[in-house]
């Protein structure tokens, strides 16, 4: 069932961008957020897909007309907002045997569901990780500007990238335990 979520997802993804009817793209975005509000769902990064939706509407403007820049930041949005409602109903352990299943071709089928598993369990670790270096280098009081952090970015990446292997290796632990080669 999960893959058949995810192929809908994915060929849905693809079409939205063959639909031509504004008012049908309104009513989707509409009933899309409307089901976000009711269900209480946390829009996390809505900001930034925000200004990345509004970044492509301006560099498209030179391109095409108006209502078509507005129309592809609002294609944007509506797959963001499936996306959202996706992750909400759909546990790591059923997207990962979801994804899993479209490499039916393979033996490794399992090999593969765990380690789709651990990519997707590895994006919050890799959120709090950045978060605990800004809270320490906030108290060393480095000034979060974007000229200070490219002049610094050396320091930052290296402590996020050791900090991350040493949560790697943690992981690599316990999976040996668990009986994973």
């Amino acid at each position: 069932m999960t893959t058949l979520i995810l192929l809908t997802f994915i060929i849905f993804s693809i079409l939205i961008y063959y639909i031509t009817n504004v008012y049908f793209l309104i009513i989707l975005f509409l009933s899309l957020l409307l089901i976000i509000a009711l269900k209480n769902i946390s829009l996390k990064g809505f900001k930034l897909v925000f200004i990345f939706a509004t970044l492509s509407i301006i560099f498209n403007l030179p391109f095409l007309n108006i209502l078509d820049s507005l129309l592809i930041g609002l294609r944007l949005l509506i797959i963001y907002f499936l996306i959202t409602i996706i992750s909400y109903y759909l546990s790591i352990k059923a997207l990962s045997e979801g994804l899993s299943n479209f490499f039916f071709f393979t033996k490794k089928r399992h090999d593969i569901e765990l380690i789709i598993a651990i990519s997707l369990n590895l994006i919050p670790i890799m959120e709090d990780e950045l978060i605990t270096i800004k809270k320490v280098l906030l108290t060393r009081n480095f000034p979060f500007k974007i000229k200070t952090i490219f002049k610094n970015s050396k320091i930052i990446l290296t402590t996020f990238i050791v900090n991350m292997l040493n949560r790697i290796k943690e992981m690599e632990l316990v999976l040996k335990t668990r009986g994973y080669d």
